[in-house]
């Protein structure tokens, strides 16, 4: 897993590489919620 904050556009970019590509999904997901928490961004 690898986040990291855009230094040229207003985005999180989020990398997550495993064997089973329902485990990345999952990870991404989970981890897209969070940043967007955190960020105080609403989905969409």
């Amino acid at each position: 897993m690898f986040v990291r904050y855009s230094g040229t556009e207003p985005k999180a970019r989020i990398l997550v590489e495993a064997r089973d590509p329902e485990m990345v999904d999952k990870w991404c997901t989970q981890l897209a919620q969070v940043v967007q928490e955190h960020l105080g961004v609403r989905p969409g």
